[in-house]
C-alpha cells in the first residue's frame, strides 16, 4: 500500500528495490556465498488505485491512539484500543489469583507424587494439582502481560 503522495517514479524505485531484495534473498539461500546480484526491472502498465480509508487519531484519558477505518463501510481495519484502569485491576487480580492457584496446584502435585499409596484419590490429587499448576501459570502470564501493555490492537 503506497501513500497517495508518492509519485510514479518513487513507486517504481520502491518496486525495483523490493524485487531486487527478493531475488537476492532467494539466490543467497541457495548459495554458500553471493558476490554480486543484479536485477533489471521494466515497469509497464501502472494503475493508480485509490482506496477510501481514513487514518484517525483519538485521545482517551490523556493518551493518543490511532485507527484505520474503511471509508465505504465504516468498519475498523486496525486500531489501538486503550486498556482502562478497571481492566488493569481485573487482570492484576487474575494474575495474583494465578499465583495462589499455581502454588496450591504445585503442592497438591508434590503430595500426590511423593505418596507411596497409589490409590485413586491420590492420583486424582496429583492430576488436580498439575491442572491447577498449569492454569495458575497461564493466569499469571496473561494477567501480568496485560498489566504491562499500554494498548491492545484490534484487527477487522
Amino acid at each position: 500500500i503506497l501513500n497517495a503522495e508518492i509519485g510514479q517514479e518513487e513507486a517504481e524505485k520502491a518496486l525495483h528495490s523490493r524485487v531486487a531484495d527478493r531475488h537476492r534473498a532467494t539466490i543467497k539461500s541457495q548459495l554458500a556465498e553471493l558476490f554480486d546480484c543484479r536485477t533489471v526491472t521494466n515497469v509497464r502498465g501502472t494503475t493508480y488505485l485509490q482506496a477510501p480509508f481514513s487514518l484517525v487519531r483519538y485521545k482517551f484519558q490523556g493518551d493518543l491512539y490511532k485507527a484505520a477505518l474503511d471509508g465505504t463501510s465504516g468498519k475498523v481495519l486496525i486500531g489501538e484500543i486503550p486498556i482502562t484502569t478497571g481492566q488493569r485491576i481485573l487482570w492484576t487480580l487474575l494474575g495474583i489469583l494465578g499465583i495462589f492457584l499455581s502454588g496450591f496446584g504445585g503442592e497438591w502435585a508434590y503430595i500426590g507424587y511423593n505418596s507411596l499409596d497409589t490409590s485413586n484419590e491420590l492420583m486424582t490429587v496429583l492430576a488436580a494439582g498439575i491442572g491447577l499448576l498449569v492454569l495458575g501459570v497461564l493466569m499469571v502470564y496473561f494477567g501480568f502481560k496485560v498489566l504491562l501493555m499500554t494498548q491492545r490492537t484490534k484487527k477487522g
